[in-house]
């Protein structure tokens, strides 16, 4: 007679087999999806952010040409001439800003409160006496920008395009509001920006002198706390008097200044509570 079809020792894939495989498969998956994903991503923040850096300092450059960068005392008035040429689908005031850029986003490691950035000492290394506004671009990318009214033109036939845009300082994401809402990832900077490094306090003038070429900023109308950021010194946080006479005040990062009330213009500061040097 003939052979059988199927000898005998003929094997089949079993039921054990397929799902062990399925599960390696699930696992590698696992393993990788995410990572092409973030990769995916990064490449589209990448591109996206091209395209909107190289249509905004294109807009610039512009307007300087046509001698529209300059001269504008309110971030209100420039964004309203700038809207002339390059698309804005809305406009957000500084008591507003989250309609336009969220509520939350990552700056070097630390989380801010869009709403907290009403003026251009929060969102700069100089306080240029203008406020924040939010933007959303016809393209999808939203922003937080703020003017420099002293800013001065640059000579047209050079165009010097750093020159430019120094004019102003301005955050934004090309991921519009949606998450990760991250500095580097599809948050990016224009211009100088530092959230928490910001401009001198009113009083007392003291501090400014000791602390050089370091800058402060009031963070509230109440004069009751403060941030900056000194030359040789590390970066301040969450700076707050220790009493309503303002005689001391600590920070965030450890560091601490006391003024000595019987040498009314005399302060020591230091790190974890030690002091030493001063100023008089």
């Amino acid at each position: 007679g003939g052979a059988s079809p199927l000898s005998s020792n003929s094997k089949g894939v079993t039921l054990a087999e397929v799902l062990i495989t399925l599960a390696i498969i699930g696992v590698v998956a696992a393993l990788t999806i995410p990572t092409l994903v973030s990769n995916i991503n990064e490449k589209s923040w990448d591109s996206a952010n091209k395209v909107f850096r190289n249509r905004f300092e294109e807009t610039m450059r512009v307007m300087n040409v046509n001698q529209q960068i300059a001269g504008f005392s309110t971030t209100e008035e420039f964004v309203n001439e700038f809207s002339k040429n390059m698309k804005i689908g809305k406009i957000c005031d500084k008591d507003d800003l989250t309609s336009c850029f969220g509520e939350k986003f990552e700056f070097d490691g630390d989380e801010y409160e869009v709403a907290d950035l009403k003026t251009s000492a929060k969102l700069g290394l100089s306080e240029w006496g203008t406020n924040v506004l939010g933007l959303m671009f016809d393209s999808g990318v939203s922003a937080l920008i703020t003017y420099d009214k002293n800013c001065v033109a640059v000579d047209p036939y050079t165009n010097i395009t750093s020159k430019v845009t120094s004019c102003v300082a301005m955050l934004y994401d090309v991921n519009g509001t949606r998450n990760p809402n991250s500095l580097e990832k599809d948050i990016k900077k224009f211009g100088d920006i530092s959230i928490n490094n910001i401009q001198a306090p009113p009083l007392p003038d003291a501090i400014d002198v000791w602390f050089g070429t370091g800058t402060f900023v009031w963070d509230d109308e109440n004069y009751t706390s403060f941030s900056g950021v000194s030359g040789n010194w590390t970066s301040y946080k969450n700076c707050t008097w220790n009493d309503d006479l303002h005689v001391g005040f600590t920070c965030a990062d450890k560091w601490s200044c006391d003024k000595d009330t019987s040498l009314d213009s005399y302060w020591s500061c230091g790190r974890d509570g030690s002091h030493s040097g001063g100023i008089d």
